[in-house]
């Protein structure tokens, strides 16, 4: 089966979101089978929405992306129009939902897809180094091993057991 679109998700792609516009029913679309719908079902479906553009009355699709997703305004000003304007159903897909990527989709024909956009995302900054001695790798007392720990309670108990004994021979001397 080959769709009128093939989707390629390359290998480690991470913070793409992809904004398709969905004609069929609202029924269909409520109980959209998203294996079918996209031509493979997703590792983590919970990266797949499917919702009423009616659900964001006062905010649009527009703004859903930039408030709720995190897509930076510059890159979603160009379709503002376009993506205020759609109706009925969309289905938002995270990049996230094909765990590895390296993935192509065949979206049924009544997917459409309207644009792709990326998450901005903060460079990660590298905290301040700590050079405490507290905070350098394998600081403190060792722990041992089982073996060695039962090794160590044998002996104590055995000392203990020699020290009780000893006292009681102790004992039994001086009353006799």
């Amino acid at each position: 089966m080959t769709g009128l679109q093939e989707i390629e998700l390359p290998p480690g792609e991470r913070g793409r979101i992809r904004v398709f516009s969905l004609s069929m029913s609202e029924d269909e679309a409520r109980h959209l089978e998203l294996g079918r719908a996209l031509g493979k079902y997703p590792d983590d479906p919970s990266r797949v929405e499917v919702f009423p553009v009616s659900n964001l009355d006062g905010l649009g699709l527009a703004g859903y992306l930039v408030e709720g997703c995190g897509v930076p305004e510059a890159q979603v000003a160009p379709d503002r129009a376009r993506l205020d304007a759609l109706g009925g159903h969309v289905l938002l897909l995270f990049s996230r939902a094909y765990a590895e990527g390296g993935v192509t989709l065949e979206p049924e024909p009544a997917l459409t897809l309207i644009g792709t956009y990326d998450e901005d995302r903060p460079a990660a900054r590298p905290g301040p180094l700590i050079e405490t001695e507290s905070a350098k790798p394998f600081t403190g007392k060792p722990r041992l091993s089982p073996r060695d720990n039962r090794a160590a309670s044998r002996r104590a108990g055995a000392i203990f057991f020699g020290l009780v004994m000893l006292l009681l021979l102790v004992v039994v001397i001086l009353v006799l």
